[in-house]
């Protein structure tokens, strides 16, 4: 077992160093977990959550797209009293 993220896994499997797998655990995986090829399997999801206060933020207020957000320009009154705390926004 090599515990690595994807792109280093993908690299080892374009110079041909691994091999295709059939395990009865992949059942148990989200099907993005288990690519074509069989190579390799993600051990590992990322999962990004979004949550407002209802009470300080009207929903109209929310930004429509992700791409507002980084708008340095843009309306960003609802990120204005984020705090970061161990690397995490609150």
């Amino acid at each position: 077992m090599i515990a690595i993220i994807s792109p280093q896994e993908e690299a080892l499997r374009r110079e041909n160093l691994l091999q295709e797998i059939h395990s009865p655990y992949h059942k148990d995986l989200v099907p993005a977990a288990v690519p074509a090829h069989r190579e390799w399997v993600s051990t590992l999801h990322h999962v990004f959550v979004q949550a407002y206060n209802t009470d300080k933020v009207r929903k109209e207020d929310l930004p429509k797209t992700y791409r507002i957000c980084w708008r340095p320009n843009g309306k960003a009154s609802w990120r204005s009293k984020a705090t970061i705390t161990n690397g995490c926004r609150r």
